[in-house]
């Protein structure tokens, strides 16, 4: 059994409220702080003992208490909250400039940097020969067979135009 720091008599006792108010008020400091006790006396609270207390609430208890909720006036919440500029002084500047130091170091220290300069070196090779990849795949007189097409195409809408005219005469 768990010490409980006071005597189960005690504890009975106080259940019964039949102890002197210095104890009283000793006991119900140690519950306040002591969750073992808090527990134990907790677990001392049996039917009987709650059919005792229904005689002394109140049978309109609930339909007051939800009045005098409802009677509360709301807290008006914003839509936003408008943020105060606070005026930096020197400590904070230096205090900022020092953090961001210190983060930068430890970032260095642990090679992350050096990880991403590696990476961007990487990629940008990869897109390198990407590039050439599709600069070799794509003909080099591309503007001007874009020019013969496009002629050709607006020729041919031509001469249909002109043979779509003749058929309708």
């Amino acid at each position: 059994m768990k010490q409980m720091h006071f005597s189960p008599d005690e504890w009975q006792d106080y259940k019964r409220n039949t102890i002197e108010p210095e104890l009283t008020a000793e006991i119900e400091a140690h519950l306040a702080l002591c969750e073992n006790c808090r527990e134990y006396f907790l677990n001392l609270i049996d039917e009987t003992d709650f059919e005792k207390t229904q005689d002394k609430i109140p049978l309109d208890f609930t339909d007051t208490l939800i009045n005098k909720i409802n009677q509360r006036t709301p807290t008006v919440i914003p839509d936003k909250i408008k943020p105060t500029k606070r005026k930096l002084n020197r400590r904070d500047i230096f205090a900022y400039y020092v953090t961001a130091a210190v983060i930068t170091l430890a970032l260095m220290s642990g090679g992350v940097f050096d990880s991403m300069v590696a990476k961007s070196m990487h990629l940008s090779q990869v897109c390198m020969l990407k590039s050439q990849r599709i600069e070799s795949t794509v003909n080099k007189d591309w503007d001007r067979q874009l020019m013969e097409n496009s002629t050709k195409m607006i020729r041919n809408f031509s001469i249909n135009k002109e043979r779509n005219v003749k058929d309708a005469k």
